[in-house]
C-alpha cells in the first residue's frame, strides 16, 4: 500500500510502525548484513514490530517503569516526570527494537556514544535528573561499569539524590522468554485521539552531541520531530531528488546515537518506506568491505563519511561500487577537493547533507540541481524549507575580505520544534556560512565553524578556525590544530603532506599566513614562528570517523612535544630575557622598561605613552609577576647600589621589590622612574604609602561626588517618575551572585522590567542577552531566564555610561531600585586598580539621586579586616554603627569597598530624601544547589592548592576566623528582602553609617572549616596556619624562573598568588569579625556549611 503522508495528520512513531506492520506486514522494512554467513538479514515490518512487543515484555520484566492506562500525562515539555532509560548499544535490528519498545512503553530513550569517556557519561547521566536505568548491549559491558564506578563516586551519588540502575539489555533470544502479560502492552493508548494531542510533543529520544567544547549537550526529540521529517523528503523542492525514495535501498553506518542515524535509518523507512541496509556491528569498515556491501546489498544511494570516500577514491572497484548509485551523500565533515574531483570524473553522483544533533536535518544538496546552481560547484545545499532561518553576520576575527560570511541560526516554526535552544526559539548553530546570490533566504555554502577557542593562561581566547584554516592553505600542509591552553600563548601543531621535504622556505611561506591572521587578532593572539610543531610521521594525528582530527586526542599524543616548544622558547619577551641589559642611564632604563611591557602585554610601543594605565593595556597578576622578576634580573646585573653600599644583594632587593611593585607603578613613567631608583639603590622610596594613597583617592572622590550632587542638595522633594510600573536595576549579573540576584528578582513581581548592566568585553561578540545565558549555564543554572521579557540589557563600563543611557533603559518605567553588584574580587591588586570601579559607584548615586530610587551598593567584610601593626592581638567584633577606619582596610580591594561604604553615607547625608546602603558581605559561599564558587578567591585556592602535587596540606586555626559564611543564595534572599522592607532603618540619614552586615547568623569556630573540607581531600594533610603558611611561602618563585616555569607553578598551586593575604592573615593582630545587626531576621533559614556542601564546592574545584 502507498506509504501515508504524516507530514499533516499528526501520528506517533510506534502508532505508524503498527500501520506498517498491519498494512505492509511482508514489505522489508531493513536488511542486516550477518559476517559470518555473508548474507544478509531481511526483517520485515510486522517481524520488526513483533520484536518490539516482545522487547516491552522483557524490558517490564526486568523492572524499567511502565506508563499504563492510569498513568498521568507528563508535561509537553519531556520533564523528569518521564521514565527515561539511556543505553549504551548498538544499531542492529534488536538494539533498534529495544530503542522502540522503550518509546512504546512511554519512557524516553538516551542513546549514549559508547566513544565518550566514562566521566563524560556519568555526568551527562548525573545532569538529567529523570535518568532511572543504564542498559548496556555485551560489547560495552566493561564501559559501563567504569561509569557505574564514576556514578557511584559521584558527589550526587554520595549526597543520595539519584540512583541509576546499571544493567545489562536483554538479548534477542532472551525476549521469547518473557512472562508478562500481553494486555499490558500500552499500544492502546497510542489510538486515543484525547491523548494524541499531549503526546505528540512528548519528548521520546535524547541526543546529545560529542562535547568537544565541555560537557555534551543533550538535545530533545518528539513524535513530531521525526514525523514531520517526512516534510523535508516530500518537500516539492527536493521533489528531483526524493521521489523516488519510496522502495530505495539507502546504505548507512550511522549509529544511532547519531540524529542522522535516526534519520536516515528507521525514520526514512517508516515515513517515505525506504529500506535500510546496515553493516554489521563493529569499527568501520574497510574500503573492500564497504564495496562489497554497496554491491551485495544493490544500494541505490548511500551515506558515507568524507573519510571513507577519500579512500574510497583512490580505489578503481570502490570507484565504481559508488558510481553505481543514483547518488552517495556525506556530511559531518568537507570533503577534500582532490577527491570530489576524482569521483565526480568516475561518475560518482555526490551530494551533501548538513544537519546537527541540536536541530537534526537542516539542508542537502539536490539529486538533481536547478538550473540557478548547476554553476555552483555541487557545495551548494537548500535550507528546509519547514525551519525560518537568521544569518548572523560572522565576527570581524572571523570574516574574509573575497566573501562575506554569515553564522546560520535556526529558528524554530509553529509545524518543527527544535531539538536544542541556544536562546527562546532559536539554535545558534556555530556554522559559518556563504548565501547563494540568486537564493540568499534559502541556498547556503557552508565555510567553517566560528566560537573555537584556546584559552590562554591568562584567561584571554584565541580563536583556534582562523589560524587553523590559513595554515591549511599551503600546499604542503595536510592539517592544524592550534595548542596553547593554559599556556602564555597559542602555536600550531602541523601534519604535512611529506614531512621529508618540509623545508625552512615551506615555513616562511606558512608564517605568512598565519601573519594574515596575527594582523587581524589582538596581541596576545599572535602565533609566532617559534610556536609552530611539526608533527612525526611516525605519530599521525588521530582523525574521526569523518575524517576530521580528534583535536584533544592529537594534543594529547603531542603533550610531550609541546611541552617542549614552551621550554626551548620563552615567547615574545623580548626584554627580560636579554642578558647584556645595560641600565646606565634613563634612557637605558626607559628602553628596558619598553622592551619589557610590549613582550609581556602585546602590544605596540606607540602604546606606552608615560601616563598610559597599564591596566587598561591588560596588566594582571600574572603579567606583573612576569614584570618583577625581569625588572630583578635586570637590576641584578646592574647593581650600581652594591658599590655605595645602599643594597647587598639580590636578596635584600627581592625582599625590598613587593609583589604588587607593577601595580603600585602601573604607567610607563612611574615603571620608569621606579627602576630607575632601584638601578641606584635606593629601595626605601620605590612604593609610596597605601594608607596614603587611600586617603587622597577618598578625597578625590569625596569632591566629585559632592559637584554631582550638588543640585539635588536643597530639594525637599525631588521629582520623580509618574509612571506606575517600577523597574530595577542591577550591576554585574553575570557573576555569581548577579545571577542568582537575578533569578531572584524574576520572581518579584513587583518589578515589571530588570536592568542588566554588565561591563563591555572584547574577548566576547555576544550581545547582554547571550552572554546571561551564557552565565546561568556555566553557573548550572537555568538558561530559559535569560530570555524573559522582563529583561533589558546594557553593555558598558559603567564609569562610561552616561545618566541619559541608564535613563533609556527604563522605557518610561520608574527605577525603584538599584544593586551594585559589580566589582573586580582581585585581593591581588592595588586600589588604583580599582578607581574606575568607585567612579562606576559615583554615577550610580546620581542616578539614584535624580530617579529617587533605592541603592544597595555590595561591600565586603575586606573593608575591616586589615592590621594594626603595634596593636596586642585581638579579636573584635564590629557592630554597624562602628566607624571604621581606612587603616582598617585589607589590601587595595578592601580599601576599595570601604571608599565605597563613605561614598554612600555621603550621599545620604547631602541629598535629603535619598535612600541608600552599603551591605558589607562576610564570607560568600558559592550557590549550595550546584556547587558552584568561584575557584579563584581565597578558600578555593586553598583548597586546588591541597592536592598531593602542589602543598598537599590544609590550614587550620583561628586565623581562618569565624565561620559566617553565607552561600550566595541565601545572600541573594537577605539583600533583596531587606530592600523591601519598609523599617529598612540603613537606608536612612538616622543611620550613622549607612551599612548593614550580612552573615550567616549561625556563625561556628573555624574548626567547622577542618571538619567540613578535611574530609573531601583525604590526602592533604591538616596544618596548624602558621606551619601551611611557611610551606607555601617555601615554594615562592624565585626571580630566576623562566616564564614557562612561572606559569605552570601558579597554576599548580593557585595559593601562591595570593600569598599576600594570607600573610596578612597570620600576622592580624586583630581578627575582626562582623555582628549581625538589622539584616538577621531575613537571613533566619541561611544554611550552614557541613561535610555535604564542602564536597559539592570541592567537585566543582578540583573535577
Amino acid at each position: 500500500m502507498p506509504v501515508p503522508d504524516v507530514r499533516y495528520k499528526p501520528i506517533l512513531v510506534p502508532s505508524l510502525l503498527s500501520v506498517r506492520a498491519r498494512d505492509d506486514a511482508t514489505t522489508t522494512f531493513r536488511e542486516d548484513y550477518r559476517a559470518a554467513s555473508g548474507e544478509w538479514h531481511v526483517t520485515t515490518y510486522s517481524a520488526f514490530e513483533e520484536l518490539v512487543n516482545s522487547y516491552v515484555r522483557v524490558l517490564i520484566d526486568a523492572g524499567l517503569p511502565l506508563r499504563t492506562r492510569n498513568t498521568t500525562l507528563c508535561e509537553r515539555d519531556g520533564s523528569v516526570s518521564v521514565p527515561v532509560v539511556a543505553t549504551l548499544a548498538g544499531s542492529t535490528e534488536a538494539e533498534t527494537a529495544a530503542y522502540f519498545a522503550i518509546i512504546k512503553m512511554g519512557c524516553t530513550v538516551f542513546p549514549l556514544s559508547p566513544r565518550a569517556p566514562p566521566d563524560t557519561i556519568a555526568a551527562l547521566l548525573q545532569k538529567h535528573r529523570g535518568v532511572t536505568h543504564l542498559l548496556f548491549a555485551p560489547p560495552f559491558a566493561l564501559l559501563a561499569g567504569k561509569v557505574s564506578e564514576a556514578l557511584q563516586s559521584s558527589v550526587v551519588a554520595v549526597a543520595g539524590e539519584s540512583i541509576i540502575n546499571v544493567m545489562a539489555l536483554p538479548t534477542a533470544a532472551a525476549t521469547a522468554q518473557s512472562s508478562a502479560d500481553v494486555e499490558h502492552l500500552p499500544a492502546f493508548m497510542y489510538d486515543l485521539d484525547e491523548l494524541l494531542e499531549q503526546e505528540y510533543d512528548r519528548t521520546i529520544l535524547l541526543l546529545h552531541t560529542s562535547g568537544s567544547s565541555g560537557l555534551p549537550k543533550v538535545a530533545k526529540y518528539t513524535h513530531r520531530s521525526f514525523m514531520v521529517q517526512a516534510g523535508w523528503y516530500r518537500d516539492p523542492a527536493y521533489a528531483s531528488t526524493q521521489a523516488d525514495l519510496e522502495g530505495s535501498r539507502f546504505f548507512s553506518g550511522t549509529p544511532l546515537f547519531h540524529a542522522i542515524g535516526w534519520i536516515i535509518g528507521p525514520i526514512l523507512a517508516l515515513t517515505i518506506g525506504a529500506i535500510s541496509l546496515a553493516p554489521a556491528p563493529g569499527p568501520p569498515p574497510p574500503v573492500s568491505t564497504l564495496t562489497h556491501l554497496l554491491t551485495s546489498g544493490r544500494a541505490d544511494r548511500a551515506l558515507i563519511v568524507p573519510s571513507q570516500l577519500d579512500e574510497m577514491s583512490i580505489d578503481a572497484a570502490a570507484t565504481a561500487a559508488l558510481a553505481k548509485c543514483k547518488a552517495i551523500w556525506y556530511g559531518g565533515a568537507p570533503l577534500g577537493p582532490q577527491s570530489q574531483e576524482t569521483l565526480a570524473k568516475n561518475g560518482v553522483k555526490l551530494c551533501s547533507a548538513y544537519g546537527l544533533t541540536e536541530t537534526g536535518a537542516v539542508a542537502g544538496a539536490h539529486e538533481l540541481a536547478p538550473e540557478s546552481q548547476r554553476d555552483a560547484g555541487g557545495t551548494w545545499i537548500t535550507l528546509r524549507s519547514e525551519f525560518d532561518y537568521i544569518f548572523e553576520p560572522a565576527p570581524p576575527t572571523q570574516a574574509t575580505q573575497s566573501k562575506e560570511l554569515f553564522e546560520l541560526v535556526v529558528k524554530s516554526t509553529g509545524r518543527v520544534p527544535l531539538p536544542f535552544e541556544t536562546s527562546a526559539g532559536v539554535c545558534n548553530t556555530g556554522d559559518l556560512c556563504e548565501r547563494h546570490p540568486d537564493a540568499p533566504d534559502s541556498v547556503i555554502r557552508l565555510d567553517g565553524r566560528i566560537g573555537d577557542l584556546v584559552i590562554l593562561s591568562n584567561g584571554e581566547n584565541v580563536p583556534t578556525l582562523p589560524f587553523e584554516s590559513a595554515a591549511c592553505k599551503h600546499p604542503s600542509v595536510h592539517t592544524a590544530v592550534i595548542f596553547g591552553h593554559g599556556k602564555p600563548s597559542a602555536g600550531l601543531l602541523i601534519e604535512t603532506t611529506d614531512a621529508s621535504r618540509w623545508s625552512e622556505a615551506d615555513l616562511v611561506e606558512l608564517m605568512k599566513l598565519v601573519d594574515s591572521v596575527n594582523r587581524e587578532q589582538p596581541a596576545f593572539a599572535t602565533i609566532f614562528p617559534s610556536r609552530i610543531l611539526l608533527a612525526s610521521p611516525s605519530k599521525p594525528l588521530p582523525k574521526t570517523d569523518k575524517g576530521t582530527v580528534k583535536k584533544k586526542q592529537a594534543l594529547q599524543l603531542y603533550a610531550d612535544e609541546v611541552a617542549q616548544v614552551y621550554e626551548r622558547d620563552t615567547g615574545p619577551l623580548v626584554g627580560p630575557g636579554e642578558s647584556d641589559i645595560t641600565l646606565k642611564t634613563k634612557g637605558d632604563v626607559e628602553k628596558f622598561v619598553k622592551k619589557t611591557l610590549v613582550g609581556v602585554l602585546g602590544v605596540d610601543v606607540a602604546e606606552l605613552t608615560e601616563s598610559r594605565d597599564l591596566f587598561d593595556l591588560g596588566l594582571d597578576s600574572l603579567r606583573s609577576s612576569l614584570i618583577r622578576g625581569a625588572v630583578l634580573r635586570a637590576v641584578r646585573d646592574n647593581v650600581q647600589g652594591l658599590a655605595n653600599g645602599r643594597s647587598t644583594g639580590i636578596e635584600q632587593l627581592e625582599r625590598a621589590i613587593p609583589a604588587s611593585f607593577a601595580f603600585d607603578n602601573a604607567t610607563p613613567q612611574k615603571l620608569v622612574h621606579a627602576v630607575a631608583r632601584l638601578v641606584e639603590g635606593d629601595v626605601a622610596t620605590v612604593t609610596t604609602s597605601s594608607l596614603e594613597q587611600a586617603h587622597d583617592t577618598l578625597s578625590h572622590f569625596r569632591r566629585d561626588l559632592e559637584a554631582r550632587l550638588k543640585p539635588f542638595t536643597e530639594l525637599s522633594e525631588r521629582s520623580q517618575s509618574k509612571c506606575t510600573s517600577m523597574a530595577a536595576l542591577v550591576t554585574g549579573t553575570t557573576g555569581g551572585l548577579g545571577c542568582i540576584l537575578l533569578e531572584q528578582l524574576l520572581q518579584d513581581k513587583q518589578y515589571a522590567t530588570i536592568i542588566c548592566v554588565n561591563r563591555a568585553t572584547h574577548a566576547s561578540n555576544a550581545g547582554g542577552r547571550e552572554r546571561q545565558s551564557a552565565a546561568f549555564e556555566e553557573r548550572a543554572m537555568d538558561q530559559t531566564l535569560a530570555q524573559s521579557d522582563k529583561l533589558t540589557f546594557v553593555d558598558g563600563n559603567i564609569w562610561d555610561l552616561t545618566i541619559q543611557q541608564f535613563q533609556d533603559a527604563l522605557q518610561g518605567h520608574r527605577l525603584g531600585l538599584i544593586v551594585h553588584n559589580a566589582w573586580p574580587v582581585r585581593f591581588d591588586l592595588p586600589l588604583s586598580s580599582f578607581e574606575k570601579s568607585i567612579a562606576g559607584l559615583v554615577s550610580l548615586l546620581e542616578l539614584a539621586a535624580i530617579e529617587s530610587a533605592k541603592l544597595v551598593f555590595l561591600s565586603s567584610v575586606a573593608a575591616v579586616k586589615g592590621t594594626l601593626t603595634g596593636n596586642p592581638a585581638e579579636t573584635v567584633r564590629i557592630d554597624e554603627s562602628t566607624q571604621v577606619p581606612l587603616e582598617w582596610a585589607l589590601g587595595g580591594y578592601g580599601e576599595s569597598k570601604l571608599i565605597g561604604e563613605k561614598l554612600v553615607c555621603q550621599a545620604v547625608r547631602t541629598v535629603p530624601g535619598l535612600h541608600a546602603v552599603s551591605v558589607r558581605c562576610g564570607q560568600l559561599m558559592g550557590d549550595y544547589r550546584t556547587g558552584v564558587w568561584n575557584a579563584d578567591e581565597w578558600w578555593p585556592s586553598i583548597v586546588r592548592s591541597a592536592t598531593p602535587e602542589a602543598l598537599g596540606s590544609l590550614p587550620s586555626g583561628p586565623e581562618l576566623g569565624d565561620v559566617d559564611w553565607i552561600s550566595m543564595n541565601d545572600t541573594a534572599v537577605g539583600i533583596l528582602s531587606y530592600a523591601s522592607a519598609p523599617s529598612a532603618h540603613g537606608f536612612t540619614s538616622a543611620n550613622s553609617t549607612n551599612v548593614v552586615h550580612l552573615i550567616n547568623p549561625k556563625s561556628a569556630p573555624a574548626s567547622l572549616i577542618e571538619k567540613s573540607f578535611a574530609p573531601t581531600l583525604p590526602a592533604a594533610k591538616v596544618l596548624p596556619y602558621r606551619e601551611w603558611l611557611k610551606g607555601l611561602q617555601a615554594l615562592r618563585p624565585s626571580a630566576s624562573l623562566k616564564q614557562d616555569e612561572l606559569i605552570s607553578k601558579l597554576s599548580d598551586i593557585p595559593a601562591l598568588k595570593l600569598s599576600d593575604t594570607y600573610e596578612a592573615m597570620a600576622n592580624a593582630d586583630r581578627h575582626a569579625t562582623l555582628k549581625v545587626g538589622e539584616m538577621e531576621p531575613f537571613l533566619a533559614n541561611a544554611v550552614v556549611l557541613d561535610k555535604a556542601l564542602a564536597t559539592r564546592f570541592v567537585a566543582r574545584w578540583l573535577h
